[in-house]
């Protein structure tokens, strides 16, 4: 709280006149130690910021000479001082729906900052206004011509701020209207302590009363993460099991995930040295979400696929073996096997390469096992085969919380390795615990600086990268003389020019698995 505190000894005094600075938030936070020594020194240097009403710093704190953690994104509010005089009594709930709603604590769209602004801009006579408070529901309408950057924006600033639950009412189908859907998605599974929930309504219904009361919504909300109003009836979200005939999962148009939808799959027998898998579990991969949204496609053009319907989706799974092919062991037949690269594996059936088929472990359930062999096969591909990650050398795993990034901590620590790491906050603690000296936002650019004073200012042996754009300049910044970098994206990564004119000293090491396994199958298997 102390560092805290000499933020604001930093701001100019006549601009932070009659003005409080509140806490609202941070990013990131790293400390080599605890407790705190009782002396520290703390370095601050004020960051821009987007929005005026806030102010935002980030904090070194050292001991003796030495970095032993820092603070990143710490954000203030502006406020007048007026606010430390405002009461604001509790809002009367409505008689006719009090029934029916489970206790709340609070619906929220739009954080308060804005009305306190215009209550101490008006006279006294206003401060009678709406009723507001953190138990009170706050609105915020969107402009129907908003932008998506624009509206996604307005969602992630509710997000960072933690609203106790919020509501997202959504108009038709589109695009936009998906991508904040998925914002949602993505917020109730990265905050779960508050509350997240989608109404979808009908083209127009914004116009017209609805004929369901909304504390039956509202009751129905503590159940359901989403539900959506024909016109008529409230329709919750639910799965459903798939008809028993052959089919593979097929997209119609990129960038729309909605139609990605289950497609008739044509009996196809295997070829010499493959086998066909009755499929039981697949894994779901980056590459796949990449396919469907259209951002592979230059790729899949190079491999003769033109068209949506024409991407596979699935890479990876577990099923038993139906057919055989020739030159394939006829035993195998009804043994349940996990196969590697099997290309196409989000279907019914899949045919594969017999040499990339291992028998499923006992110890591993087929959704275990469906999901294991990507991840590790590309961190130890990456890390032990190109990189040659040795004992007592250092790397930096990007997104280690991630499926191939916990593979590749695995492997790291298992050649002797010191494990840097980058990861949203929530996953950072835990990726300490299993053994990383530090973890970095990977949200932020600033990784950089702490990972060089976390070295010694050498930097790391290996980078193992995921991320791409500036990113990517920022860990070429924190890798030592002579480094590897090894790179597993596809999109927008450098190529062997750039990187060899940006560091001639260092490896450039790009990859592609499936590529590695048409070359040298027996190094994969």
């Amino acid at each position: 709280d102390g560092c805290f505190q000499a933020v604001a000894a930093t701001l100019d005094p006549q601009a932070a006149a009659g003005q409080l600075l509140l806490p609202v938030g941070l990013e990131a936070l790293w400390l080599r130690q605890l407790p705190l020594p009782d002396a520290l020194e703390c370095r601050v240097a004020l960051q821009p910021s987007a929005e005026p009403a806030f102010v935002r710093a980030d904090l070194e704190l050292r001991s003796g000479g030495a970095v032993i953690g820092w603070v990143r994104g710490f954000r203030l509010r502006r406020l007048p001082r007026q606010a430390l005089d405002w009461l604001f009594p509790q809002a009367p709930g409505e008689a006719d729906s009090a029934a029916e709603l489970p206790p709340q604590s609070g619906w929220l769209v739009r954080a308060a900052w804005e009305l306190l602004e215009e209550i101490a801009a008006t006279s006294a006579e206003s401060r009678e206004a709406q009723p507001s408070g953190p138990e009170a529901p706050q609105l915020h309408w969107s402009d129907p011509d908003q932008p998506l950057e624009q509206a996604l924006a307005d969602l992630l600033a509710l997000a960072q701020q933690g609203p106790p639950q919020l509501w997202l009412v959504l108009e038709g189908q589109g695009p936009l209207q998906e991508a904040l859907a998925a914002f949602v998605r993505t917020a109730a599974l990265e905050k779960p302590a508050s509350r997240w929930f989608t109404l979808w309504l009908p083209q127009g219904a914004r116009r017209q009363r609805l004929p369901i009361p909304w504390g039956r919504i509202a009751a129905l909300a503590e159940q359901e993460p989403a539900l959506a109003f024909d016109g008529q009836r409230l329709l919750r979200q639910r799965l459903l099991r798939l008809p028993p005939e052959r089919f593979r999962f097929a997209t119609g148009s990129f960038g729309m995930l909605e139609s990605l939808v289950p497609a008739p799959l044509p009996p196809q027998g295997p070829a010499a040295g493959e086998l066909e898998l009755a499929v039981e579990a697949t894994g779901l991969n980056f590459r796949d979400v990449l396919n469907a949204l259209g951002l592979l496609r230059s790729y899949s053009r190079q491999l003769g696929l033109d068209a949506a319907a024409q991407v596979p989706f699935g890479g990876e799974c577990v099923g038993r073996v139906v057919a055989v092919g020739e030159g394939v062991d006829p035993a195998l037949l009804g043994q349940r096997l996990l196969a590697a690269l099997a290309v196409g594996s989000l279907a019914s059936h899949v045919v594969c390469r017999a040499e990339l088929c291992v028998p499923l472990p006992e110890s591993l359930t087929p959704e275990q096992g469906a999901s294991l062999s990507t991840a590790f096969l590309t961190a130890l591909y990456g890390l032990q085969t190109l990189a040659q990650l040795q004992p007592g050398e250092s790397v930096l795993i990007h997104a280690a919380a991630g499926g191939v990034g916990q593979a590749a901590l695995q492997v790291a620590l298992r050649a002797g390795a010191r494990v840097y790491a980058t990861a949203s906050g929530p996953k950072q603690a835990r990726l300490l615990e299993q053994g990383c000296a530090a973890v970095f936002d990977s949200r932020s650019l600033e990784f950089e600086e702490p990972l060089l004073a976390a070295t010694g200012g050498r930097g790391v042996d290996v980078v193992l990268n995921s991320l791409k754009g500036e990113w990517v300049d920022a860990s070429f910044e924190a890798l030592a003389p002579g480094g590897r970098f090894v790179e597993l994206g596809k999109i927008e990564i450098w190529s062997r020019a750039e990187a060899e004119e940006r560091r001639p000293d260092a490896r450039y090491l790009p990859f592609d698995l499936l590529e590695v396994a048409a070359a040298e199958p027996l190094l994969v298997r």
